[in-house]
């Protein structure tokens, strides 16, 4: 990437803890319940709790992988000012009876959304567990075996492609938590149905799950989908 890129990113990273997240000075802060709302004056809400707490975890991976681009702003960055203990308790508290998540959704009656917030709970959950502690992590453990019992009782028939990326992600993301809790033949089945024709959708979000349910896949079960002819169409 060019300096002045690599500049953005730094400033972006350290105003999206900082000034905006932070529990402290953030404009946005997590309140004290581990949630986030639209505003500090809101309660908290699904999505602006599972989207940041992603977020928040992404960079902290990010940070701790590769040390020496963040060198510049990384002492900086006020982790501490965040609680991804507290943000798990409150989305493992959103969880359905079930195990899934589709009472979050705004559009309950609607496959496609149904299956996209079961993805930012696991998401969320999935890629902070290393910086949870171990109560808490008990917890993730038992939530992420419920939602893959919901996971398998959903009838895949009903469900579009773009969908079903989003569930192979889902199953992925628990794999690598839980190595051994799914049932490989039933991911790669979603998989291979992410690289039909049927996956016709030109949102850049719904792309950008195949393709990273395609990279999940790979990197898990050394499956080689991104050799794959449709992969050049969804990327």
């Amino acid at each position: 990437l060019s300096d002045s890129l690599n500049t953005t990113i730094l400033t972006n990273a350290k105003t999206f803890i900082n000034d905006i997240f932070s529990s402290q000075t953030g404009s946005n802060p997590q309140q004290t319940s581990g949630g986030w709302a639209w505003g500090s004056y809101s309660t908290p809400s699904f999505g602006y709790t599972t989207l940041p707490m992603y977020g928040i975890a992404v960079l902290m991976n990010d940070v701790n992988e590769d040390p020496y681009f963040w060198r510049s702003v990384s002492a900086d960055l006020k982790f501490n000012e965040t609680n991804l203990n507290r943000s798990a308790e409150w989305i493992l508290a959103t969880q359905d009876v079930n195990g899934g998540w589709s009472s979050q959704s705004v559009y309950y009656d609607s496959d496609y959304y149904e299956v996209m917030q079961n993805l930012f709970a696991i998401q969320a959950l999935s890629t902070s567990y290393d910086y949870l502690d171990a109560g808490t992590k008990d917890k993730v453990n038992a939530s992420l075996r419920n939602a893959t019992r919901y996971l398998d009782s959903r009838d895949v028939g009903s469900v579009s492609a773009e969908g079903k990326a989003k569930m192979a992600s889902s199953y992925l993301l628990i794999e690598k938590v839980l190595p051994g809790t799914v049932d490989q033949a039933r991911v790669t089945s979603l998989s291979d149905s992410v690289l039909t024709p049927s996956l016709s959708s030109s949102d850049e979000y719904d792309l950008g799950q195949a393709a990273y349910a395609i990279g999940l896949c790979d990197e898990i079960y050394a499956t080689n989908y991104h050799r794959h002819r449709s992969v050049d169409l969804i990327i």
